[in-house]
């Protein structure tokens, strides 16, 4: 579940920056133009300035698509981990029995419990 909200995250955060840039090349472009056809400097250099402004948002989405990037890998790191305790748990407890008399785990190597020094077989 976590890990398609953080792929979600990273295709709209991508999609966003796509769009930003997209919008920074048609502000550009259109601050041009009304500069060039119209002759109307303050407007084409207000366009052009406001386009601009579209860099910090694609780099805002940039950010945000690296910091889920690094959470998706930590959290795969993580079940990794999980999984690797889980199957080491299980072999140690694979390696062990208890004690009839005073239920305590003993590893499997030893013959008699260290508790009470009943042995392995004994009721």
């Amino acid at each position: 579940m976590k890990k398609e909200k953080i792929q979600s995250l990273i295709s709209t955060a991508n999609l966003l920056s796509v769009i930003s840039l997209i919008s920074l090349i048609l502000g550009i472009i259109g601050g041009y133009y009304v500069i060039s056809k119209y002759d109307m400097m303050e407007l084409g250099i207000t366009m052009i300035l406001f386009s601009l402004a579209q860099l910090i948002v694609y780099y805002f989405y940039q950010g945000i698509v690296e910091l889920a990037e690094i959470v998706a890998d930590l959290l795969s790191d993580k079940e990794k981990l999980d999984v690797k305790y889980n199957s080491k748990e299980n072999i140690i407890k694979d390696k062990i029995w208890i004690c009839k008399k005073c239920n305590t785990e003993v590893d499997e190597e030893f013959e008699i419990c260290w508790n009470c020094m009943s042995s392995k077989d004994a009721i």
